[in-house]
């Protein structure tokens, strides 16, 4: 493999593809970069460790070799920074570097071996030093997988015996007896010429500048980043100016600092005093403005852009700090040319990256001013507007600029979360979680979200707030989509009540719409209507046209379900008309949806087919996982109906696997159960047995009593196509029983599907025996209607697994 090969563009597999570095190309790391890409193609490598201190340009290294080996990896190369994130949180960052988004707890390493072992992948784990034992443990996981291997950049290395460690020491600064023109071509000079011409410096190449620069590079160890920063500094100084600015700041008395953490090997000390040193000539060639700027900054674990940083510079006042004297995009644009900033790219604005070692320095930096306290406050609260303004947006009308808005601040809006739990401040921490409940639904972050909230929601005091009863229905939504609904229904009831003690009319209407949709899904059919008709009341009366449209949905698909059809369709125009008066294009989409399920029973297959096709179109466009998963299931049922079984497979297949990677235990389980009809009726006999023992032992587990039927109807089926009427007669009449307990329901057109597939059943066995076969069926308790199923599928079932921490 040649590593100065042409940089070929390889599209990666996975959403956390390698960032591309500023500065030009990689200079004097020839023989390092050969021997990391060698390590990493190891047909045995498990884990490289490129360690080295800080400044030393292991990260810029780390990228380089792992563009030279993405073809390798056929692009499924991920890069997840962990310089912003705890320990407890790297396998989270992973899965959603690989695109798997957010995936409960209990299955998040299962999941993310099964994604990563698919095929051969690269991780690489970035600025690692701060989260050891957080990297082990997940190498303990990830390591162990064929075809996976861990690169992982680090001050020091893991001390795994499965583990190749490369050494990247700064680059070796020329003698002090070097001729000039020798000295040129030394690598660590070449640097600092590349980086000043860079920063717009004109240096004349004359002996006495030579000697100079070298000099310099002696003086700051030959560290990487320390030579970028001093040529920067060369758009201003000569290099004589600069090194008499460096001879006067011995390095013995800049203090030791935790820019970097101690070291074992004897240069440690001096290397850290050096990049100390060169930051703090950085920061005097500073203007005072942009040294304030440069301070505030120190606030920021992600990447921001100029809207976030007036937004909290403006609210900075409000903290009692004056805002520097300056434009911040001239401050900014300072900051990139000494080096202290990065751009990065970003489809929607320009976005500013400040270096691990630099914000530390400038959170130093920010903590000696004695301003930390106010400007981290100043910071949280623009985060909170930032939060709560968007939020509002996405439940109104989501949209992909929105979401991309706050995906962008993710990681600071949980810093700051973190940061405020940590110091016991409750009232914002439940504020904060509340408002982000919509942006954790839309991108399927469900385990987080209900993580944060329910966290939110032990802390003391409990003060009874709007905000407080935000988070309690942000909770009880979360929990409904992983199909807790025992969790959920307390979270919602308590919101609810809450929110009539505020005189939160209209709130409260909303929670109580939520209620009545748990009991649908519960297949308490009289109850939800109950519920849904008492909430599109409340919101009649309040007079929110957006509302009312949302609860005649709702109520429209519990008289679908209670097979109360002309009314159910006629509460979907309703609400469909509303939502396109009011330009919703998210809420008329589920609208469609259900109209499309309700053509489906009257047996119009190509309006319903119209109508989901455009339901689908607008969720593809939203960006709304979640429910695309719903109706691009819903689609599949009326290609089934069609006959179109290859299609119907397609969509369920997806719908499943989005499902299994948001944690939608709800709808993963009825995807599950509804491609093993679709296999049965293909004649794959034994695929759809095996997901019918999946679709059976996921319903039960978290109480979905009408998927527990269909599944057992689908396991039926198959039987009966066996050969066994009999058997398969006492699973169907176990079914009945279930939906008959529950007060379930099915729609009309899975009615008729099944009731055909049972009179086909029925006309091969003699009356007297299908009919004790029946009664036997009916006899059976919901434990052993499961037990039985179960044994016809020939799949035991699995073991209870251990429970999500939320």
């Amino acid at each position: 493999m040649n590593p100065t090969a042409p940089d070929v563009r390889v599209q990666p597999a996975f959403p956390a593809a390698m960032p591309r570095p500023s500065g030009g190309p990689l200079v004097g790391r020839d023989d390092h970069l050969a021997a990391l890409v060698r390590a990493i193609s190891e047909p045995d490598a498990r884990i490289v460790t490129l360690a080295g201190p800080g400044g030393a340009g292991k990260s810029r290294l780390a990228w380089e070799a792992a563009r030279c080996v993405a073809g390798d990896f056929a692009g499924r190369v991920a890069w997840i920074q962990l310089a912003p994130i705890t320990g407890d949180q790297i396998l989270s960052e992973i899965a959603t570097g690989v695109g798997l988004g957010d995936v409960a707890a209990e299955r998040l390493a299962d999941e993310l071996a099964s994604t990563l072992g698919a095929s051969p992948s690269l991780v690489v784990l970035d600025d690692a030093e701060g989260v050891l034992n957080g990297v082990r443990a997940v190498a303990d996981r990830l390591a162990p997988i064929d075809g996976v291997c861990l690169l992982v950049t680090s001050t020091t290395p893991l001390a795994r015996d499965d583990e190749a460690v490369i050494v990247l020491a700064p680059l070796e600064p020329p003698g002090e007896d070097i001729e000039a023109d020798d000295a040129l071509e030394t690598p660590a000079v070449r640097l600092l010429i590349e980086r000043a011409a860079a920063a717009g410096a004109d240096i004349p190449m004359t002996p006495a500048n030579a000697a100079a620069l070298a000099r310099i590079v002696r003086r700051v160890d030959g560290l990487p980043l320390a030579i970028e920063l001093a040529g920067a500094m060369l758009r201003l100084l000569t290099p004589h100016q600069l090194l008499d600015r460096l001879d006067a700041r011995p390095e013995s008395s800049a203090p030791a600092h935790a820019l970097e953490p101690q070291r074992p090997s004897g240069g440690s000390v001096d290397r850290r005093r050096s990049l100390r040193a060169t930051m703090d000539w950085s920061y005097d060639l500073l203007a005072p403005d942009v040294q304030c700027l440069y301070r505030r900054l120190g606030v920021f674990s992600g990447a921001f852009g100029m809207s976030q940083l007036r937004s909290y510079l403006a609210r900075s006042v409000e903290h009692g700090l004056a805002i520097p004297a300056m434009d911040p995009e001239e401050g900014v644009a300072a900051l990139v040319a000494a080096s202290l900033l990065r751009e990065v790219s970003s489809d929607h604005e320009s976005r500013y990256q400040i270096l691990g070692l630099v914000r530390d320095d400038a959170a130093r930096r920010l903590a000696d001013s004695g301003e930390a306290t106010a400007a981290r406050g100043a910071h949280a609260n623009a985060l909170m507007s930032l939060a709560e303004a968007r939020c509002a947006e996405i439940a109104r009308q989501p949209r992909p600029e929105t979401l991309a808005e706050l995906d962008a601040v993710h990681d600071d809006l949980l810093a700051v979360l973190d940061r405020a739990r940590a110091d016991g401040n409750a009232p914002f921490v439940v504020r904060l979680a509340g408002a982000m409940a919509e942006y954790w639904r839309h991108r399927g972050r469900l385990t987080e979200g209900r993580m944060w909230l329910d966290a939110a929601l032990r802390m003391r005091p409990a003060e009874e707030t709007t905000h407080r009863a935000r988070a309690l229905h942000g909770a009880g939504v979360l929990a409904s989509l992983q199909g807790d609904f025992d969790r959920a229904r307390l979270r919602l009831d308590e919101a609810f009540r809450l929110r009539v003690r505020l005189g939160l009319r209209a709130d409260a209407a909303g929670t109580l719409n939520q209620i009545g949709l748990i009991a649908l899904e519960r297949g308490e059919l009289e109850e939800g209507e109950r519920i849904c008709r008492e909430a599109l009341e409340m919101r009649r009366d309040v007079g929110d046209e957006a509302a009312v449209a949302a609860s005649l949905n709702s109520l429209g698909g519990v008289l679908q379900f209670s097979g109360n059809r002309a009314e159910a369709r006629a509460m979907f125009e309703e609400s469909l008309a509303i939502r396109r008066r009011l330009g919703d294009e998210a809420g008329a989409s589920v609208v469609l949806g259900n109209l499309g399920l309700a053509a489906r029973d009257a047996g119009e297959l190509d309006e319903a087919l119209r109508m989901l096709d455009e339901s689908i179109a607008t969720r593809e466009r939203l960006g709304d996982r979640q429910r695309l998963a719903v109706v691009r299931h819903n689609h599949a049922l009326v290609l089934f109906d069609a006959g179109e079984l290859d299609g119907a497979r397609e969509e369920l297949a997806w719908s499943a696997e989005t499902a299994r990677v948001l944690g939608d235990r709800l709808e993963l389980a009825n995807a599950l159960s509804d491609l093993g009809h679709v296999d049965a009726a293909s004649g794959d006999l034994d695929a759809a047995l095996a997901g019918q023992a999946e679709a059976l032992t996921l319903a039960a587990r978290i109480g979905a009593r009408s998927i527990v039927a269909q599944s057992i109807d689908g396991v039926a089926e198959v039987v009966a196509l066996r050969g066994d009427p009999l058997a398969a007669a006492r699973l169907w009449a176990a079914a009945e029983t279930i939906r008959r307990s529950s007060r379930a329901a099915l729609l009309a057109a899975d009615r008729r599907r099944i009731d055909d597939a049972i009179s086909a059943a029925r006309a091969s066995a003699a009356d007297e025996a299908w009919w004790s076969a029946w009664a036997g069926g009916e006899g059976l308790s919901f434990e052993d209607a499961i037990a039985e199923a179960h044994e016809a599928t020939g799949v035991a079932a699995a073991a209870e697994p251990a429970s999500a921490a939320v």
